[in-house]
């Protein structure tokens, strides 16, 4: 092809030669040669619809791109993706996450990372950031928010395009221990509900429909009363909620709790019309917690409730597929943390360890099996079966 030429007789390597609408000449090296002819073809119709861009003309442009590339990464701090992040969730995150957000990320662990362009930041930067935490031994789930929050915000310097991978997923969480699964005795239940009744009346039917139900704090913020169904026993959880929708069953002391906020509702479409205040669902929990430290029950939040109605139901012999379904989880295996016992009911296992021995003169009057089988009567013998005769026909001979 005419305007093709090897740059080297008997290589693969080939250049192409083009006059433009100008009539200045040019030479761009392509490389193969069907490359290079593809290419000639597309020059030629570029010079006829007056598009062609010279080739030096390309190679600057392709180099301010660069330049202007690598300026927008550098100029892009861990603090300005910050920011950015938080204006994009804004409307998507409750104003407690956005204000917790800015309180960790005010803090002295983020010094390492807060100016530093986010192209820059490696692995050891991470493991940096990491080491301060645990130096100032911080408890592995606190340790797990702060990465996570600087995981995030990475996440988002990749999404914007501004770096291609996230340091971040290249480091461990602490592990989290794994804690018994904390639910109230009857003895803390009670003292709880002196305090309500001293303190908080109103909170009690409130109290009584999270235990009997467990339901998740958040599903009660949600309930309406276009949900609730005392006629057919059953409420149904609002899709806000973190299973979505689903039938709960309501037996007689939920029944009550349900008369008594109708009662005390003052017209409200929600269950629960405190809930609905700008402080959100903090306000509605906070209660729960504030009633267990004044009745000297510790480690109390709303959701110990939830644990109490399913390790309730597991001590009364329910099973796991029952107990999955009033709790609505998605799998089985969420509900195998309920598999326990309290020391109560495993109290007499034990003693079966120390049961009165079986008296031995009671064992030596017994015969043995073998003993016993000889002294039995011998099954009657049977008689043999009559033979039976069978008549054979007489055989008529024929002449």
């Amino acid at each position: 092809m005419r305007g093709v030429h090897q740059t080297k007789k008997g290589s693969d390597d080939w250049l192409i030669e083009y006059t433009d609408q100008d009539g200045k000449r040019h030479r761009e090296h392509i490389g193969r040669k069907d490359v290079a002819e593809e290419t000639l073809v597309d020059r030629r119709r570029q010079i006829r619809d007056g598009t062609l861009v010279p080739p030096a003309e390309r190679r600057r442009q392709k180099i301010e791109s660069q330049h202007t590339e690598r300026h927008k990464r550098e100029g892009f701090t861990f603090k300005e993706v910050f920011w950015r992040r938080l204006q994009a969730m804004q409307g998507k995150l409750s104003q407690g996450t956005l204000k917790n957000y800015k309180y960790k990320f005010g803090t002295k662990y983020f010094d390492v990372l807060r100016e530093m362009p986010v192209h820059k930041i490696r692995r050891e930067h991470i493991d940096l950031f990491l080491s301060a935490l645990y130096a100032d031994e911080l408890g592995p789930n606190t340790i797990i928010g702060y990465r996570s929050l600087a995981g995030a915000v990475l996440a988002h310097a990749v999404s914007l395009d501004r770096i291609e991978s996230n340091p971040v997923l290249k480091t461990h969480p602490p592990k989290q221990p794994k804690d018994r699964v904390r639910f109230l005795s009857a003895d803390e239940e009670e003292a709880i509900r002196k305090q309500l009744c001293e303190r908080w009346p109103e909170r009690v039917p409130e109290f009584d429909l999270l235990l009997h139900t467990g339901m998740r704090v958040g599903e009660l913020w949600h309930l309406s009363w276009e949900r609730v169904h005392p006629d057919r026993g059953i409420i149904e959880a609002p899709k806000e909620g973190k299973t979505g929708w689903r039938d709960i069953p309501l037996n007689s002391t939920a029944r009550s709790a349900i008369a008594e906020l109708h009662a005390n509702s003052r017209g409200s479409e929600f269950v629960v019309p405190q809930a609905r205040s700008k402080r959100g669902k903090r306000y509605l929990a906070r209660w729960v917690g504030q009633a267990a430290a004044k009745a000297g029950v510790i480690k109390v939040t709303p959701h110990t409730l939830r644990h109490t109605f399913a390790s309730r139901l597991v001590m009364a012999g329910e099973n796991l597929a029952s107990v999955q379904e009033l709790l609505g989880h998605s799998d089985v295996e969420t509900t195998m943390i309920y598999v326990h016992l309290s020391p109560h009911h495993l109290q007499s296992a034990v003693e079966k360890l120390v049961a009165p021995p079986v008296n031995a003169t009671e064992t030596a009057k017994k015969p043995p099996v073998r003993a016993r089988a000889a002294t039995m009567p011998s099954a009657p013998a049977k008689r043999p079966p009559s033979r039976v005769r069978i008549a054979t026909p007489d055989v008529v001979k024929v002449a």
